[in-house]
């Protein structure tokens, strides 16, 4: 079990809140990248924040998650043994409702999707600079959401749409679905959950017409494997 934090104060102060408030706050920071690491914890610590850990693979930060709180955690979605999907994932699964900033070199839509599936919070780019990694801290402390100012502001709009289009498959829909995204055909499907070729594709018709507009110029195979991750979450 991974120890939790309720939510400090300085959430309600906004962006308001002051160098006292931001030198009391506990960060975990975790990137596989020295350099990144160590720039992004020396330009927090600039920025007045100074109870900052450090660490550089997914599993240490679950590791140290079971016996530390944290008022907010900052994680490349890309390290060693455990990816920040993964941690946060494992967290949700246990209830430890900690604020989540992801740290990405990606902006496809899939990653954002996955973000926005796991509840987190703040989502910024690599190339993005240390004030506005401050600015995403103060939002995400009042509870809003922050993304990167890089990110597509019309694929932002979408997400929650996205989201909603595949709640409602069926659980039927929902289990051919996650077959497809291991990369399976209709006759593969059709013959794992013996049923016949027919159903799979009559179900794979009703799929794409259900995420038609998620799907666009992709077929639903392409589509459903570079979303393995979300659909295995449905």
């Amino acid at each position: 079990m991974y120890a939790t934090v309720q939510k400090p104060k300085c959430t309600i102060l906004g962006l308001g809140m002051d160098s006292m408030l931001k030198s009391d706050m506990r960060i975990l920071l975790a990137d596989d990248h020295p350099l990144m690491l160590d720039g992004l914890a020396g330009g927090l610590r600039r920025m007045g924040y100074q109870q900052i850990l450090t660490t550089s693979t997914g599993r240490q930060v679950l590791n140290i998650l079971t016996d530390r709180t944290f008022d907010i955690l900052i994680l490349d979605i890309e390290m060693p043994e455990f990816t920040g999907f993964q941690i946060v994932e494992k967290m949700r699964n246990e209830a430890v409702h900690i604020p989540v900033v992801f740290l990405s070199y990606h902006k496809e839509k899939q990653y954002l999707l996955l973000a926005k599936k796991l509840g987190v919070q703040g989502y910024l780019l690599k190339e993005d600079g240390i004030d506005v990694l401050h600015r995403c801290i103060q939002h995400v402390m009042k509870g809003q959401e922050f993304y990167s100012p890089s990110i597509d502001t019309a694929v932002l709009r979408t997400l929650t749409s996205d989201l909603e289009y595949l709640s409602e498959l069926t659980k039927s829909e929902r289990v051919i679905l996650k077959h497809i995204a291991r990369g399976l055909s209709s006759g593969e499907v059709a013959k794992k959950l013996h049923i016949s070729k027919r159903t799979v594709q009559n179900h794979r018709a009703n799929i794409f017409q259900k995420l038609s507009a998620e799907i666009s110029d992709s077929d639903l195979g392409t589509w459903a494997v570079q979303n393995k991750r979300l659909i295995d979450m449905l």
